[in-house]
């Protein structure tokens, strides 16, 4: 029965495209083994976060010491920009004082996550690609490209939250809020192709970028309004009982979420632009999609184990 039913809708994704099409990008996401690189990349990138905001909070605690009304406005765009900590930013920002030994550890934690994000980026996008190990960075040009994206990448993500502050504090000027609303959604654009371009040892394609990236920036502006208010009615039901620990486990859901839509689009950018769809339920029963993917595959590994032979 359960044979069956597994072969006709075989037989259904592999006549219409649109269904084939899905399957072929749930395919190559396990293949690729790409939930494990986001949970990586999550891990990283909340290594990276957490410590940054603690030291950019404490910063606004020494320069707006006298301003409380500017340092309280700033905490709100910043919980708009980051729904998760929104409770635990705004209850907490009187008792994050600390200064000397505690920011430079901070800031080193940080450095350390921001690393440990491009690495990770860079090894995912290359497997997406089917990157031959062979072709992929080596020391030390790989830390210098590790580098490159922390500063360039990390710096035009910051930018971004900024923009999205910056729109969240003009409540009562509409045209200059649309403005830098809309700079920030070209900026976020720009900083996806420059991440999918660096991201990766080969050449990549242009047009797959530029959709990729488009398509990344509408899922994620989508993300923010949806996930703001779903993480703010939920934080309020949970945040009493469980406290910091709710908060770490909503910021860390809620990096996961975007880290799997910049995934999942790309990954359906690269099936579809190189006509990696249909693909078969049943490994004895390929494909020519399979057989392409397999050769790929298999090129990857065989390049790795003649280095290994040498």
């Amino acid at each position: 029965m359960v044979s069956k039913l597994v072969n006709h809708l075989n037989q259904y994704q592999l006549k219409h495209r649109r269904a084939g099409f899905i399957y072929g990008v749930i395919k190559k996401y396990t293949e690729d083994n790409t939930g494990y690189q986001a949970n990586l990349i999550t891990y990283y990138a909340f290594v990276a976060l957490f410590p940054l905001l603690i030291v950019a909070i404490t910063l606004l605690q020494l320069v707006l010491r006298h301003n409380q009304s500017v340092k309280m406005r700033i905490v709100t765009t910043i919980s708009h920009y980051f729904p998760a900590m929104s409770t635990e930013l705004q209850n907490n920002i009187h008792s994050l004082h600390r200064t000397g030994l505690a920011l430079i550890l901070g800031l080193l934690v940080a450095l350390y996550g921001a690393r440990g994000v491009a690495g990770a980026w860079r090894y995912t996008i290359d497997n997406i690609l089917f990157v031959p190990r062979l072709r992929r960075l080596k020391q030390p040009q790989s830390t210098f490209r590790n580098v490159y994206i922390v500063l360039v990448g990390g710096g035009g993500l910051l930018l971004v939250a900024s923009l999205s502050a910056l729109a969240t504090s003009l409540d009562h000027s509409l045209p200059f809020r649309l403005i830098a609303d809309g700079a920030g959604i070209i900026l976020l654009f720009g900083v996806i192709v420059f991440l999918l371009k660096v991201g990766t040892s080969a050449r990549i394609n242009t047009r797959t970028v530029v959709i990729s990236a488009l398509l990344a920036t509408i899922g994620l502006q989508l993300l923010q309004i949806l996930g703001g208010y779903i993480m703010a009615r939920e934080l309020k039901r949970l945040s009493p009982f469980y406290g910091t620990l709710t908060t770490v486990l909503a910021l860390l859901f809620w990096i996961y979420l975007q880290v799997q839509v910049l995934l999942l689009v790309f990954i359906a950018a690269v099936v579809h632009r190189y006509k990696l769809w249909p693909r078969s339920f049943n490994s004895r029963q390929p494909t020519p999609q399979d057989l392409r993917i397999y050769e790929l595959y298999e090129k990857r590994e065989r390049q790795l184990r003649q280095n290994t032979n040498l």
